[in-house]
């Protein structure tokens, strides 16, 4: 599948909204366009079907992108945004541009693996765009829930560039929103919500995103960093932001909900 522009609606239940049908896998590129893609209760947004025994190949290097599984949220299960679709090997994935909205169902990664056996294996490679990438138990980038382990199949992610990344992994699961995180001392311009624990990694990280914290959830603003709100956009906070760096008045002025928190 090779889309290059226009507007595309896609929405299928066993098979990924755009991708592999039931049972399999594919390659997607995607170069501009406006795009809303939906795997129904098993596939996944963009990538495989169910139960894929090959892996989906997934590039995107532009486009304004929104990829979702529609599993119920009261029912475990489910495939990625982007990635694999429920009990699917791993995928690659590889995005230099766009902007992306990815949501996993309830168990499957915003980005990566579904739920279930051989979830892991993905191989992520992020070196632009915009990204938001969010499960309630799968990781925000990384594997689904309940998807074995490494010692079945290695997870790889390169993020290069310092593309805008907001990942967030909700209590219960994965609690990783992003689940590698080989060389985070490094990471720039990204927010990583693990579980409840969230951090803002870089010096000066400006957001280009609208986001939502959860209300179990606290985002630390560590210090030595500066979190700016981006032109437009805006924070709900149900959570807590706690601010031990730096966050200024107009950054504060577009969080919506709970107002941040100043260490004294």
């Amino acid at each position: 599948v090779v889309i290059n522009g226009g507007t595309v609606n896609a929405t299928r239940r066993y098979a990924a909204g755009i991708g592999g049908g039931s049972s399999s896998a594919g390659e997607v590129t995607i170069t501009g366009g406006d795009i809303t893609a939906k795997g129904g209760g098993l596939g996944a947004g963009i990538g495989s079907g169910q139960k894929s025994s090959t892996g989906t190949t997934i590039n995107i290097s532009g486009g304004k992108i929104t990829a979702a599984n529609t599993r119920a949220l009261t029912s475990d299960g489910g495939g990625a945004g982007i990635g694999g679709g429920q009990n699917s090997t791993g995928t690659i994935i590889n995005i230099s541009g766009g902007e992306i909205d990815a949501t996993g169902g309830i168990c499957g990664a915003g980005i990566g693996g579904g739920y279930g056996a051989n979830g892991f294996g993905n191989d992520i490679t992020i070196t632009g765009g915009l990204v938001k990438a969010v499960s309630q138990k799968g990781s925000g980038i990384g594997p689904g829930y309940y998807s074995g382990t490494e010692d079945v199949a290695e997870e790889k992610l390169t993020i290069e560039n310092s593309p805008f990344i907001f990942a967030n992994s909700g209590s219960g699961g994965m609690e990783k929103g992003i689940y590698k995180q080989d060389g985070s001392e490094n990471w720039s311009n990204i927010i990583s919500i693990d579980g409840s624990d969230g951090k803002v990694y870089g010096k000066s990280v400006t957001t280009a995103m609208d986001f939502e914290i959860a209300e179990d959830q606290t985002l630390v603003v560590p210090e030595g960093t500066t979190l700016a709100v981006g032109e437009g956009k805006t924070i709900t906070n149900k959570g807590t932001i706690k601010v031990v760096g730096t966050m200024d008045s107009a950054g504060a002025d577009k969080v919506t909900g709970n107002k941040p928190k100043y260490k004294l």
